[in-house]
């Protein structure tokens, strides 16, 4: 279910029109973000690292929890997922909640010395990077 691997990154970002198709009769995507395009990473365990054009929105939800949703492009589409990141008071990283189409899965995550967002998928051996 949750979340994004190497391999539906290399897909995703291909000419595959046919996982496009797919992927968008599944509801994935949702119209353009409100923040300006930066780069995201996938790592897969200790291999290459794949950059990704992303859009990183940060908001708060009805709970006053601090959510970012960010928004992958490709082929003339987009992958919106969002990640609430809880922490303790004085900072240290818990877990994170992943929503994508409809879906909550839960994750570690960490800062990345670089002051990116890790979060460590939960289905494969991989990590999704943001700022």
């Amino acid at each position: 279910m949750f979340f994004l691997t190497y391999t539906v990154l290399n897909s995703f970002f291909s000419s595959s029109t046919a996982l496009v198709l797919a992927l968008a009769s599944l509801g994935l995507f949702t119209p353009e973000a409100d923040a300006a395009p930066t780069t995201c990473a996938w790592r897969e365990g200790r291999g290459a690292v794949t950059e990704v054009s992303c859009d990183v929105h940060k908001r708060y939800n009805a709970n006053g929890h601090k959510v970012f949703d960010v928004t992958l492009f490709g082929n003339n589409t987009q992958l919106v997922t969002s990640f609430v990141c809880w922490q303790e008071q004085d900072g240290t990283p818990t877990y994170a909640e992943v929503f994508q189409n409809g879906d909550r899965e839960t994750a570690t995550w960490f800062y990345a010395k670089n002051g990116a967002v890790g979060v460590n998928s939960s289905t494969s051996n991989g990590t999704f990077y943001f700022h």
